[in-house]
């Protein structure tokens, strides 16, 4: 019994450690890039791990909206490849949400999660909901656009 309590202790203090690794947000664009070579690779579960652990601080030390939004539609990607829809849709809809927050509504990464949440929804048969996400990317990046070429208008 003690054995297994000395174990435990072990195992939190590592992930506590992780965790106070992924402290500095000057890393995240390379933990960013090892998660998706992960999961090119097909070493789902080492990816799935690695997004986990960047959700969470993410979370935990209250990063900003840029990056959980590329946390979330980077992982959205990956659940999507491997079949798990319900957990995909999740993340492009938070993914959709920090985007919103982060660079505005109108933004064309917005517009990227909803083309994958699309995606999520076509793969899923929901088909009707599939055309929503495409119809509200498209729409995004009408929006986008007209906005661009009104402020190069004014310039």
């Amino acid at each position: 019994m003690r054995a297994a309590v000395v174990f435990l202790l072990i195992t939190f203090e590592t992930r506590a450690l992780d965790l106070q690794e992924l402290r500095r947000t000057e890393d995240w664009e390379m933990h960013l890039t090892n998660a998706a070579q992960l999961a090119h690779a097909q070493k789902f579960d080492e990816a799935q791990s690695l997004y986990t652990s960047l959700t969470q601080a993410a979370q935990e030390f209250d990063f900003p909206l840029l990056l959980k939004a590329k946390v979330r539609n980077n992982h959205g990607a990956m659940l999507n490849a491997t079949g798990r829809f319900a957990e995909a849709e999740k993340a492009f809809l938070d993914a959709s949400d920090y985007w919103a927050k982060s660079a505005g509504p109108n933004s064309p990464q917005r517009a990227s999660s909803f083309n994958n949440l699309g995606e999520v929804y076509r793969q899923m048969g929901r088909y009707a909901d599939a055309e929503k996400a495409y119809n509200d990317s498209l729409a995004i990046r009408a929006a986008a656009s007209k906005d661009s070429e009104i402020g190069r208008a004014h310039v």
